[in-house]
């Protein structure tokens, strides 16, 4: 959604490709039962990351403002980092993807509204889909398999812009604005982590927000054609909705957001799903509740186990949660504002945040 572009475009400088070292902290902390988390956190400057695609516990990609993007292979120890242009214009990069070929995807949301694809690590890359229009904008992308994927970008005239690809990303058609339920005023997801878009088998879910309802929309058959449903998330201004959703297995889901413009607000920010999306239940208030940017699945945990971050780009209060009960009780950590969140196992994942990426381990 643009309003979240807007309010971010203004974070970060360009810094050069030549200085590839980063700043390493290391910190522990421990929760209030038996869970521990382990933190090592790498200093990138001059640059907002949301956009994060964790391969292994080793190596993780990354896209952010500025046309920021780059990769470890090695833990961390060495980090290529360069700057993706649009003829002149550095790229807001809110989403990214790689393939188990080694293709590499990255989308700038607006103006202009690209993909790119690499197929050499980064080091060449070509423009396989745009839309300069000056409405566009584009939120996120996500692969089914090596193949079949979809775009998904803001409502245009009360359609959904959502494209796919058959051919491994170097084509893409978009759905036919019939196959899709029409958008309702000021509606549109959100890019704020790149966890917009949740895939499981054949299916596919995209949660919104905005002025009227918070709502998802779901597909059975790879993006071909799409329903909706309400959910009980909190709407009714510009941005309040669901900025987050993710899904265990091709039943049990869940949605996060709330209202971005007040953290504290604390009803009605989660919803759980046991049913594919049909029907979702609020999860109550508790020692988690308010905002949340950011909800996964701890991978391995039978639907059980989730984590949650809370921060912003502007800053203000932020923590990192983890339950291990599908929501029902919390145990919360401090941290430094961090947006997303990847699993690259059920112990390691990498997050990010402004100028930082870390990898968190769960002990």
């Amino acid at each position: 959604m643009k309003a979240i572009f807007l309010s971010c475009i203004f974070l970060g400088l360009l810094f050069g490709c030549s200085d590839n070292s980063v700043v390493v902290s290391e910190t522990q902390s421990s929760a209030k039962d038996s869970l521990s988390i382990a933190l090592t956190e790498f200093s990138i400057p001059n640059t907002t990351i949301r956009a994060l695609e964790a391969l292994n516990d080793s190596t993780v990609w990354f896209g952010g403002s500025n046309g920021r993007f780059g990769y470890t292979l090695d833990n961390g120890k060495n980090w290529v980092i360069d700057s993706l242009y649009y003829n002149d214009t550095k790229l807001e990069i809110r989403s990214i993807s790689v393939l188990e070929n080694g293709d590499v995807f990255v989308v700038g949301v607006a103006n202009p509204a690209v993909v790119y694809k690499s197929e050499n690590e980064g080091r060449d890359w070509a423009v396989v889909y745009a839309d300069t229009s000056a409405d566009a904008f584009f939120d996120a992308i996500e692969f089914w398999d090596a193949q079949n994927g979809m775009l998904l970008g803001d409502a245009q005239y009360g359609c959904f812009h959502i494209a796919l690809t058959n051919d491994g990303g170097n084509t893409w058609n978009k759905v036919a604005c019939g196959n899709i339920p029409r958008a309702l005023d000021f509606e549109g997801p959100f890019a704020a982590s790149n966890t917009n878009i949740a895939i499981k088998g054949n299916n596919a879910w995209f949660g919104t927000g905005g002025k009227t309802l918070s709502r998802v929309f779901s597909t059975a058959n790879q993006g071909k054609s799409w329903r909706v449903t309400n959910t009980p998330i909190v709407s009714g201004k510009q941005m309040t909705g669901i900025f987050s959703i993710d899904f265990y297995d091709e039943n049990v889901g869940i949605v996060a957001g709330g209202n971005w413009e007040n953290v504290f607000e604390k009803d009605s920010a989660m919803a759980i799903t046991s049913d594919g999306g049909i029907n979702w239940n609020l999860i109550e208030p508790h020692a988690n509740a308010g905002f949340v940017s950011c909800v996964q699945f701890v991978p391995e945990s039978k639907g059980m186990g989730l984590v949650t971050l809370k921060g912003r780009a502007r800053g203000g209060e932020s923590s990192m949660s983890y339950s291990s009960d599908f929501g029902n009780t919390w145990q919360v950590f401090s941290n430094s504002n961090y947006l997303a969140i990847q699993f690259a196992n059920k112990n390691v994942a990498w997050i990010s945040g402004k100028n930082k990426i870390a990898k968190l381990v769960l002990e």
